[in-house]
């Protein structure tokens, strides 16, 4: 009797794992639009062409967030130099609407203003004071300033790329709306970091 019961034992529990594997299925068994690991929106190259400060001071590119909910900018990254023997100049990053490839619209929202200190180029990142909500799978304009006029030039960098950005000569705190740019065939070497909720996706079918 010992052996039956033993032996009944065994199949009720390969009937339960069995029936909660097949409960289990449905639930991880899901399309994902996206890769879950990014963390940044725009451009992380660092382009061959130098975008002068010595006729413009703001540069900006436009990029499309990833396919994720609940996403959050924390900073803005860009790559930038000074001319040689220029001690530092100010930088400051943001965040404006997309209108069009060549105009952008209200101001999202503005980082902190750090330092350029390396002639030879380097990436410089500016942070925001908290993090700023951003929609999924939506285009906005990453920006850059600097005051070239404090201590001679220097430049960022990009790659070309058709109506991809925009430029202004002005400086101070970032204008809104933008107006005025002048566009750019180049893609800026900027992208922002990202905090990201979950992956859009759709159940199985």
């Amino acid at each position: 009797m010992s052996g039956m019961k033993h032996t009944q034992t065994i199949l009720m529990l390969l009937v339960c794992l069995s029936l909660g594997f097949n409960l289990l299925i449905p639930m991880f068994d899901r399309r994902w639009t996206v890769s879950a690991d990014s963390t940044t929106f725009g451009y992380d190259t660092v382009g061959g062409t130098y975008l002068s400060y010595d006729s413009y001071n703001l540069f900006g590119s436009w990029f499309t967030t990833p396919a994720y909910a609940d996403i959050e900018a924390m900073n803005i990254t860009v790559f930038a130099r000074t001319d040689t023997g220029v001690s530092d100049l100010p930088l400051r990053c943001g965040i404006y609407e997309y209108v069009s490839d060549t105009d952008a619209g209200a101001l999202v929202a503005e980082t902190e203003e750090i330092m350029i200190t390396d002639y030879n180029g380097n990436w410089f990142t500016c942070q925001f004071s908290s993090p700023i909500p951003l929609s999924s799978s939506t285009a906005y304009f990453l920006v850059a300033e600097t005051d070239w006029g404090v201590d001679g030039g220097g430049a960022f960098q990009g790659t070309a790329e058709s109506e991809k950005g925009v430029s202004i000569s002005y400086y101070g705190a970032l204008p809104d709306p933008l107006a005025d740019e002048t566009s750019i065939n180049y893609k800026m070497s900027i992208y922002a970091g990202i905090k990201i909720g979950r992956a859009s996706c759709r159940e199985r079918v």
